[in-house]
């Protein structure tokens, strides 16, 4: 019953937002700004609702967790369209940046993905860095392609699972001796990626 009562609690949720975006959508229409304005809907984190175990909350690095919703639309964006690609909320920035024709200071984490808005079919092979600060051993760092994700929990806890076949992340691949080679592969980009 609790179980019920909280996942009915979060849909409620996810409904007002929805409703209260619309409210801000329905502002820009009727003041005429909506056509030079670019709208951008994101969010912080995803929600475990009972999977992986009976997992409740965002504190993992699983796909339920740490994958959210990006959604960009206005001026020189592609309407209507749904793009696949792995990008990370630091790309946000300079991706706006780039799309409005302004320059991003020098320094900066995060890469533009600017040419998806326009096209999002084009390639974009960037990896996803995810981590996770908890109290005790359950902190950890993982890195996502569109077809892996590698998961370090703590020093020895290792997760890689194949994307196409598994994409709820179920399937733990990194004890399976014929994954090897990917393991190593994706234990390297994790390790390029939490160096850049």
């Amino acid at each position: 019953e609790e179980r019920r009562q909280f996942i009915a609690g979060y849909r409620a949720q996810s409904a007002f937002m929805d409703s209260q975006a619309g409210l801000v959508l329905d502002a820009l229409e009727k003041s005429g700004l909506m056509e030079n304005t670019l709208v951008v809907f994101t969010s912080a984190n995803g929600y475990h609702l009972g999977d992986h175990g009976n997992l409740w909350g965002s504190r993992t690095l699983y796909a339920s967790a740490a994958q959210v919703p990006l959604i960009i639309a206005g001026p020189g964006v592609a309407a209507g369209q749904v793009c696949e690609r792995v990008v990370e909320i630091m790309d946000v920035y300079p991706t706006l940046m780039e799309h409005l024709g302004m320059k991003s200071p020098r320094v900066m984490d995060g890469e533009s993905f600017a040419k998806l808005l326009k096209n999002p079919a084009l390639p974009h092979d960037d990896p996803a860095l995810t981590s996770v600060l908890n109290y005790g051993p359950h902190s950890g760092v993982a890195v996502r392609t569109a077809f892996a994700s590698f998961m370090r929990w703590g020093r020895d806890t290792a997760e890689l699972y194949n994307l196409q076949t598994d994409p709820h992340e179920l399937r733990n691949l990194a004890g399976d001796k014929s994954m090897s080679s990917a393991l190593r592969k994706m234990e390297a980009l994790l390790e390029k990626e939490v160096a850049r």
